[in-house]
């Protein structure tokens, strides 16, 4: 859990999910999904932080029609999702 650095409201526990390059936590806040993603941490993350170039989203956001997304935030969500 993210303990005494837990907002006012959050729902515990909070789940870390590991990645590629960096880890994601997932918790309820307020009802709501939150999803906050690790700061750059290593040489890895920096390279994967470095990718801005963009390409078309991929299915599920099909319905967001000519989207864009960076390509390394992309990979590090496919990795995330895996």
């Amino acid at each position: 859990t993210c303990g005494e650095k837990c907002i006012p409201g959050m729902k515990l526990p909070v789940r870390v999910c590991q990645g590629e390059t960096t880890q994601a936590y997932i918790g309820i806040w307020n009802g709501r999904a939150l999803v906050a993603f690790e700061g750059t941490t290593s040489t890895a993350s920096m390279v994967q932080d470095l990718r801005t170039w963009q390409e078309q989203t991929p299915l599920p956001w099909q319905s967001c029609t000519g989207c864009h997304v960076h390509t390394g935030f992309l990979q590090e969500w496919k990795s995330l999702r895996a």
